[in-house]
């Protein structure tokens, strides 16, 4: 029997408005250099400068939230945040 692989995601949080979403986009781009298998999803309140970034899989703004917690976060409760933002940064 073949185990199907099942697909690991990263959640990217950003707060604030669409400055601090434009800077968090080198962020992202971090992000998908170190974990480059992953799916990244971004949850953050203005979405513009997000819009066809090859980098993220799927976005939620804060309207949307209520889809986020039942599609992501439920179904993925493993990874541990401070661990992720160690290796990010110091690995």
């Amino acid at each position: 029997m073949v185990k199907e692989k099942k697909d690991e995601y990263v959640i990217f949080h950003i707060e604030g408005g669409h400055g601090k979403v434009c800077m968090a986009t080198a962020v992202i781009r971090a992000i998908k250099k170190k974990y480059p298998n992953k799916k990244l999803i971004v949850t953050c309140a203005w979405d513009g400068p997000l819009f066809n970034n090859p980098n993220i899989y799927r976005f939620y703004n804060f309207n949307e939230i209520k889809y986020f917690f039942g599609e992501q976060i439920s179904a993925h409760r493993k990874n541990i945040v401070s661990q992720f933002w160690f290796d990010l940064f110091f690995c």
